[in-house]
This record gives structure tokens, C-alpha cells and sequence, in this order.
């Protein structure tokens, strides 16, 4: 078993190793991992599956593109929202989602956000309006060439990571 583990872990690095040789988007690559819940292997995914952020004109088109909006079915004057929504790039998803977990649960500003959210719809919803946000940030900062400025407007700092268990002071 643990040949196994070791053998999965030579492959991973060669993975890595050939997919940081790729020069067509390291630029982007660094430009997204200052943003929270972003790392390495997410910055690589969202950069890979968006491609070119030019063919998105907007960061609304953008937004549904990564299915992170709801479908809207509209017919004899009533209106209908379905969560399950297949139109868009499954992977953008995910990754936002992954992102969103990790950005409410180290940074503060994001889970205050998250929190809200979450006491008007629930958690589920509250974690793909993070990653929303999180996809609309990225879309300003790759089309328009802007800088990471915060999360609506807040700057966002890492918290501290309390290790479990604590050690015990021969003290007390």
C-alpha cells in the first residue's frame, strides 16, 4: 500500500511539473491565486477551462457560463427557477465551489458574507453565491487587467489556524 502512495505521488509531481511548463497562462495562473479559496491546482483549472476571457463580454455571461446561476424557465406568463442547472462548464463550477469552501471557512470577510447569505437561503445556495462573486472577480480581474482589491470591497487576510489538541503547560 504504501508503494502505491508512493507512486501516486511521483506521478502527481510530474503532473504538476509539465503543467507549470505550461507559459501560455502562468501570467493568469499568479494573478488568481491571491484571491481566497484560490490555489495552485484551482488557479490552474479555472485558467485551462476559460480560455480566452475576451469571448465574454460581460461578467453576467461569464458568471453563467460557470454554472453558477440558476435557470430561469419562463411560459404562460409564469416564472420558474431551477437550481439543477446543465448549461455552462461543469469544471467552472466545481472549481468556484471548491474555492468558495475554502474562502468561508480561512477568511473572515468571505464567511461574514457567507453567513448572510446563508440565514436568508440556506448553505447550499450561500456557497454558489460565493463562488458567484469569487467568478465575478475573477472575470474583472483577467478581462480588464485589474488587480485582486478585496471581496466586495473588503480586503481579505488568512485567519489564524488554531491546531487541535492543544499542548498542555506542565504549568497548570
Amino acid at each position: 500500500m504504501l508503494d502505491q502512495i508512493r507512486l501516486n505521488q511521483q506521478q502527481i509531481g510530474r503532473l504538476e511539473k509539465a503543467i507549470e511548463e505550461q507559459v501560455e497562462f502562468t501570467e493568469e495562473v499568479e494573478r488568481l491565486k491571491v484571491l481566497p479559496g484560490f490555489g495552485l491546482v484551482c488557479a490552474w483549472t479555472v485558467a485551462a477551462e476559460i480560455g480566452d476571457i475576451t469571448r465574454f463580454p460581460s461578467a453576467k455571461q461569464f458568471v453563467s457560463y460557470c454554472r453558477l446561476v440558476p435557470v430561469s424557465k419562463d411560459s404562460g406568463g409564469k416564472h420558474r427557477h431551477r437550481s439543477k442547472n446543465k448549461d455552462g462548464n461543469r469544471y467552472l463550477r466545481i472549481a468556484f465551489n471548491q474555492a468558495a469552501i475554502i474562502a468561508y471557512r480561512d477568511y473572515p470577510v468571505v464567511k461574514e458574507f457567507y453567513k448572510k447569505v446563508t440565514r436568508r437561503s440556506g448553505k447550499h445556495v450561500a456557497r454558489t453565491v460565493v463562488g458567484k462573486e469569487l467568478a465575478k472577480i475573477v472575470w474583472h480581474m483577467l478581462s480588464k487587467g485589474e488587480e485582486y482589491k478585496g471581496f466586495k470591497g473588503r480586503m481579505t487576510r488568512v485567519t489564524t489556524q488554531n491546531y487541535w489538541p492543544q499542548p498542555i503547560s506542565p504549568g497548570a
